[in-house]
C-alpha cells in the first residue's frame, strides 16, 4: 500500500462514490445487495447458487451492460435456473439463444454451454459432500473456496472457471470477496492507486482482504465503486489508457498525483544530487571521478525504483535504523533479478550509498527535514 492514511483512503472512496452518482447512471446495486442479505442471515438456494455461477461465466468478455439489460430473457433462456430442466436443455439451444440476444462471446460461450451439465452435476457433488453449497463457500478461507472452485487440480474444478469468475459466483450469492479482473488488477496495482502489491490473483484477494480490515469498507464495495469507475459503459475513466484529465482520484495515483508532484519536486531533486555531488568530492578528494559518480548512483538507487520497493525514499533517512531495517530488502530484491550475479555485494554498494547520503542531510542541514523543508 501507499504511504495514504486510513482517512485518506475513506476519502478515496467517498469521493469515488459521489461522483458515480452523478456521472454513472443505472448502476448495477445487486452485488452490493447480495453481501447485504447475506450479512442479514439470506442463505441462497441451489438455484440461486446456478444463477450466480452462470451470470458470472457469461460476463467473461462480455459486457456486463449487455448481459444487465437482458436480464429477464435470459433467466427465460436458462429454465430460472432449475437445475433438472437445465440438465436436459440442449447445449446448441442454449448457445443459439443467448446469440440471438447478442450476449455471447466467439471465443468462451460455445465452450461454457456445452460444459453447463457436467459443471451442474459437479455441483451436485458438492452439494451430496457437503451438505448444500451454501456449508462449501463458508467452510474455509476466501482463498481456498477459489482455489476449489478454479484450480485444475482440485476435485471440485468448475470447468471454464478462473480466479476471477469463482470470485464473481460467490460474490453473487452474497460472499464479501474482490473480483480479480482486468479493471480491478490495473486501478489497484503499484502504477496507479497502489492498493495492492501482490500480482498473484490469490494474493490480491488475500491483500483486499487486509486492506477491507484496516479502512473499514468491504471489499464489494471497494470493487463496486473501482470496477464501475474504470469500466466500459459506466465511469470509463481509469482504463487501459487512463482520461487522467478527467480523474478526481488523482492526488492518490501513482500515475498522475504522485507523478505530478515529482515533477514539482524535480529541480530540488537535481539541486540535491548536485550539492551531494560536490559534498563526496570534497569528503573524498582521493577517489576518482567515475568512482564518485558511481557513489551517486548507488545513493539513488532506491529513488530510482521507490514505487517498486513501495516506500517513501526521504523516510529512509529520517533514522539510521531506518536504512538497517531496510538491507534485506535491498538484497532480496537484487537476489531476485537474474542478470545480478554478486547480489550480496550490489546490495551492500547501495546500503553504503544510503549511509553517504545521510551523513550527507545530518552535515549540510542537520537532518533530512530540513532538506524537504528548505
Amino acid at each position: 500500500m501507499t504511504k495514504f492514511l486510513t482517512q485518506d483512503y475513506n476519502k478515496m472512496f467517498n469521493i469515488l462514490e459521489e461522483y458515480l452518482k452523478d456521472k454513472v447512471q443505472d448502476i448495477d446495486l445487486t452485488i452490493l445487495e447480495a453481501v447485504e442479505q447475506r450479512k442479514n442471515g439470506k442463505s441462497f438456494s441451489f438455484e440461486e447458487h446456478l444463477r450466480g455461477f452462470i451470470y458470472a461465466q457469461l460476463s467473461a468478455l462480455v459486457s456486463w451492460k449487455k448481459i444487465k439489460d437482458n436480464q429477464t430473457r435470459l433467466d427465460e433462456i436458462f429454465c430460472n435456473f432449475e437445475r433438472q430442466q437445465l440438465k436436459e436443455k440442449s447445449a446448441e439451444d442454449l448457445i443459439n439463444e443467448i446469440t440471438a440476444i447478442k450476449c455471447h462471446n466467439p471465443y468462451t460461450t460455445k465452450n461454457q454451454m456445452r460444459s453447463l451439465k457436467a459443471n451442474i452435476e459437479t455441483f451436485e457433488r458438492i452439494e451430496q459432500n457437503f451438505g448444500s453449497l451454501e456449508k462449501f463457500i463458508t467452510h474455509s478461507t476466501l482463498s481456498n473456496i477459489i482455489k476449489l472452485l478454479a484450480d485444475s487440480n482440485s476435485t471440485y474444478k468448475i470447468k471454464y472457471m478462473g480466479v476471477p469468475i469463482a470470485c464473481e459466483y460467490v460474490r453473487n450469492v452474497g460472499i464479501d470477496i474482490i473480483k480479480p479482473d482486468i479493471h480491478i488488477k490495473r486501478i489497484a496495482s503499484a502504477d496507479r492507486l497502489n492498493l495492492v502489491t501482490a500480482k498473484s490473483d490469490y494474493k490480491i484477494i488475500d491483500e483486499f482482504q487486509k486492506l477491507s480490515r484496516q479502512i473499514g469498507i468491504n471489499q464489494t464495495k471497494m470493487d463496486y465503486l473501482l470496477w464501475n469507475y474504470c469500466s466500459k459503459g459506466y465511469g470509463e475513466i481509469c482504463t487501459a489508457k487512463p482520461k487522467c484529465e478527467k480523474c478526481v482520484i488523482t492526488k492518490f495515483c501513482m500515475k498522475a498525483g504522485n507523478k505530478m508532484t515529482k515533477t514539482t519536486d524535480n529541480n530540488k531533486i537535481k539541486r540535491l544530487k548536485a550539492e551531494f555531488k560536490n559534498f563526496l568530492i570534497y569528503k573524498y578528494p582521493n577517489v576518482s571521478k567515475v568512482t564518485i559518480d558511481t557513489y551517486l548512483q548507488d545513493s539513488f538507487y532506491i529513488y530510482r525504483h521507490e514505487h517498486e520497493f513501495n516506500i517513501d525514499f526521504f523516510n529512509l533517512f529520517k533514522d539510521i535504523q531506518n536504512i538497517e531495517k531496510f538491507s534485506n530488502e535491498i538484497l532480496n530484491q537484487q537476489i531476485n533479478i537474474k542478470t545480478i550475479k554478486k547480489p550480496k555485494a550490489s546490495a551492500k554498494a547501495y546500503i553504503n550509498g544510503l549511509h553517504r547520503l545521510y551523513y550527507f542531510f545530518n552535515e549540510k542541514y542537520n537532518g533530512v527535514e530540513n532538506f524537504i523543508n528548505s
